[in-house]
């Protein structure tokens, strides 16, 4: 299904070598993680080498050289009420949540989310608008960053491209 599908590629995004762009290589990587029982039979299968060799070439995998990256990065953090939700309490909220790939790069941190959808980017923006800029807000408070040097970015693994928010 699209669905186990997903969690393949985002499995796969979870372990991968993100300077490894050819074909080879990345046909490699795939067989590593099966021998390694990183990933299951199952998963191996639904992975296409030509669609990861797209997906890995997508602009902001290029961009990560030299970058530190926290993958499932976890987070827990408290933020005023009124900064997230529709109020004006300003008592402090308890956010947790986890960010697919977090890249710490000279510039400042690329908050980088995972999507598996049909869905057009306008949508895609539409439904999750919210969710990256909590995630942002979380990032900023927790490496005391100025939220301008955060930027937000869904890669959308089923049409291969990158939606910059």
């Amino acid at each position: 299904t699209g669905t186990e599908r997903g969690i393949a590629y985002h499995r796969f995004l979870e372990l991968c070598d993100f300077s490894v762009k050819d074909k080879q290589g990345i046909a490699q990587e795939k067989e590593s993680f099966l021998k390694a029982g990183l990933i299951s039979d199952e998963q191996y299968n639904l992975l296409d080498v030509d669609t990861l060799t797209q997906i890995l070439n997508i602009p902001v995998f290029s961009k990560l050289h030299g970058a530190t990256l926290y993958r499932e990065k976890e987070f827990l953090c408290r933020l005023p009420a009124n900064e997230i939700l529709d109020t004006t309490a300003s008592d402090y909220v308890l956010l947790q949540g986890a960010i697919d790939l977090l890249a710490k790069t000279d510039e400042g941190y690329k908050i980088i989310d995972y999507k598996y959808s049909h869905k057009s980017a306008e949508q895609l923006i539409e439904t999750y608008s919210k969710q990256l800029a909590l995630y942002k807000k979380a990032v900023a408070l927790i490496t005391k960053t100025d939220a301008g040097k955060i930027e937000t970015i869904i890669v959308n693994i089923f049409r291969k491209e990158q939606i910059n928010l």
